[in-house]
């Protein structure tokens, strides 16, 4: 009972003269860091040269999120995915360009948890463009771009066969008012436009046009006013502002959670999303130097080419090979679904949730009081265990976590009772009868020996 009490009686000072205040005593939380992101410029050529093959098989618990996100695994198998878009009742529409198909993924429960998917009857000529309005689903091919209603056949709004396109990408995009449907064209001339359709007659004007060999892989509208382009190699708020990035520098997909000047209120769709990067274009890309999805950060209209990498994990450690494509992208009000275009897969990322807060102690309150040790009055048989602070778990953190692996922090670990550094110590508690036993053994054993 003695050595127990002497025990305790060594752990609380060896706390309390370390020099740091013990977890308990502490009147702040420790001060919040901001997100560790790794980085990319994509104005500057791949360091690597090789160029990089598609390689068979997947490594799902490869994927990573950038720090202060998490990644949620949504459905698989939707073949090659072409272009994503969503209706207001959360429903997503996915465009398979290698099949023809167009797949309805639905939440009912309103949860971000898509509960059926289903494949429209339609079958389409490698679409590549998809938007939504009101009831009215769009559909742009190699050939037209097509409107759906309902369980309606899909009717053709506008021929493409007569449009000089290269009929690889059309990119779709939808006005916040639902009245203006737009349209991106690569043509064999070596332009890129974008035009405006009616959403009810398909009759089309020119709205933009340059000089390009790149296709306009990408749009992304917001407001009234005309999308944000995303061309292979450079992005901008219009065909006349594209920023360009390096040849070697591919994107395949862009999105938009920016709130413009125009007022758009997009604190709905945010809900779910860093504050950190809500002034960031988002887009994939696929280069040597990474296979992964970036928030480029925009000041009054500009674009800055050096950019956050937030998802990653699709390029092998040689960089000379990958197992799936980052492309489409989506940004609703749970998060950003990332599609991987190879093998028919989705994602989301969105914000981590904060670590919980343990509550703090008063520094009046002695270790005592909180229930941290044992009254000294307390008769113990054996060693005395050192119960945790109430509250100072630490929970789960999942930033910066791979799939299938969840990262935790564990408990700081605490001097056991009776260990080592403790049973090095002589008891000072021993009376003089002991110690006059210990010392005649120790002549005895001399005797002996001689």
């Amino acid at each position: 009972m003695r050595f127990a009490r002497f025990t305790i009686f060594v752990f609380i000072i060896c706390a309390l003269g370390t020099g740091a205040s013990p977890l308990w005593a502490q009147t702040q939380p420790p001060a919040q860091t901001a997100p560790n992101w790794e980085r990319a410029d994509l104005s500057q050529a791949s360091k690597s040269k090789i160029p990089v093959r598609l390689q068979t098989g997947k490594n799902v618990p490869a994927l990573k999120a950038g720090e202060g996100l998490q990644l949620e695994v949504l459905t698989h198998g939707l073949g090659h995915i072409s272009a994503l878009a969503m209706d207001k009742t959360g429903t997503l529409y996915v465009a398979d360009r290698e099949a023809g198909r167009v797949w309805r993924l639905r939440d009912r429960n309103q949860d971000g948890r898509f509960d059926t998917t289903q494949a429209l009857p339609q079958r389409f000529d490698a679409p590549s463009g998809l938007a939504v309005s009101g009831q009215k689903v769009f559909v742009a091919d190699r050939n037209a771009v097509w409107v759906m209603t309902g369980i309606e056949p899909p009717v053709k709004l506008a021929g493409l066969l007569n449009s000089g396109s290269k009929g690889v990408h059309h990119p779709l995009s939808v006005s916040a008012d639902g009245q203006t449907l737009y349209l991106g064209l690569s043509t064999l001339k070596g332009e890129a436009e974008l035009l405006s359709l009616d959403v009810e007659s398909g009759e089309a004007d020119l709205i933009q046009k340059t000089t390009s060999d790149q296709d306009i892989i990408d749009l992304a509208s917001y407001g009234k006013g005309s999308p944000w382009v995303a061309l292979e190699h450079g992005v901008g708020a219009s065909l006349d502002s594209i920023v360009e990035i390096s040849p070697s520098q591919t994107l395949t997909a862009l999105a938009l959670p920016i709130s413009p000047s125009s007022g758009t209120d997009l604190s709905a769709a945010l809900k779910n999303w860093p504050e950190t990067l809500a002034n960031h274009v988002l887009v994939s890309r696929q280069s040597s130097d990474g296979y992964d999805v970036l928030a480029l950060p925009v000041e009054l209209g500009q674009i800055d080419s050096r950019g956050k990498v937030i998802f990653s994990g699709f390029l092998s450690s040689s960089r000379r090979s990958a197992w799936g494509l980052p492309g489409p992208l989506f940004l609703d009000g749970n998060g950003l679904i990332i599609a991987d275009s190879k093998n028919g897969d989705l994602y989301r990322l969105k914000a981590a949730p904060a670590p919980s807060v343990a509550p703090i102690l008063s520094v009046s309150e002695t270790p005592e009081d909180a229930g941290l040790i044992t009254s000294f009055d307390t008769p113990a048989a054996g060693p005395t265990p050192i119960k945790d602070p109430p509250g100072m778990q630490v929970s789960t953190i999942t930033q910066g976590s791979q799939i299938g692996s969840v990262s935790t922090l564990k408990r700081g670990s605490t001097l056991d009772v009776g260990s080592t550094i403790i049973r090095d110590y002589k008891p000072l508690s021993l009376d003089k009868e002991e110690a006059d036993t210990e010392e005649s053994e120790k002549e005895g054993d001399k005797s002996s020996r001689k």
